[in-house]
């Protein structure tokens, strides 16, 4: 059995542009001016796909996100 590699999720491109202008995600750009996603983004992209899937806006998907992120830091903060 081969190793694929999965390819990242199908965005339509205003659904990316959205989420590229509310900050919800930041892709590094090549000299040439193409966005390259990092894996950390494209986890981040799927999150918000599940999140909208599960009827939320845009709106509240950011404040979803930023829920987790503090959620994420008071843990590792918990931990140390």
């Amino acid at each position: 059995m081969r190793n694929r590699r999965r390819s990242p999720p199908r965005w339509p491109v205003r659904r990316c542009g959205c989420t590229r202008s509310r900050g919800l995600v930041t892709p590094d750009r090549t000299d040439g001016g193409t966005r390259r996603y990092s894996q950390d983004d494209v986890v981040t992209l799927q999150r918000i796909q599940s999140l909208l899937g599960a009827g939320l806006n845009l709106a509240g998907v950011a404040m979803v996100l930023a829920l987790e992120a503090d959620n994420a830091q008071l843990r590792r903060d918990a931990g140390e």
